[in-house]
């Protein structure tokens, strides 16, 4: 079996920065987007022409599944797409740097083992 060697810790620290930086940002990410939603269903909800044929408001449901989707124009249809895709990247981006540093945390325990093993040999 191929020896394998022991992760360098700086980097791991470097990663777990990363990872904390990463995830800051894509919380502050969201809370941005939860923040363009409630301004959208309070646009929506203020502006009768927005509302439907009865006279009515639209209920919650209809606003989160249509205009927290597209938007109610073209500026909030385009802000919502911008945010997401930059959430799905930065998901996918903390969660490779999460997967980095857990393939080092397992390159620890197995040079931690193989160290063992050969200490063990010796006796």
């Amino acid at each position: 079996m191929a020896e394998v060697e022991l992760p360098d810790f700086s980097d791991m620290l470097l990663l777990a920065d990363a990872i904390r930086n990463q995830q800051f940002a894509l919380e502050a990410m969201k809370f941005e987007l939860s923040a363009l939603k409630a301004d959208i269903t309070n646009f929506v909800l203020m502006n009768r022409n927005l509302w439907g044929a009865d006279g009515k408001p639209p209920t919650n449901v209809h606003i989160k599944d249509t205009f927290h989707v597209v938007g109610y124009d073209e500026t909030t249809r385009k802000k919502l797409q911008d945010l997401n895709t930059s959430i799905a990247s930065l998901e996918s981006e903390v969660e490779y740097l999460r997967r980095a540093f857990d393939l080092s945390k397992i390159q620890t325990d197995i040079w931690r083992t193989q160290s063992a093993n050969q200490r063990s040999a010796l006796l």
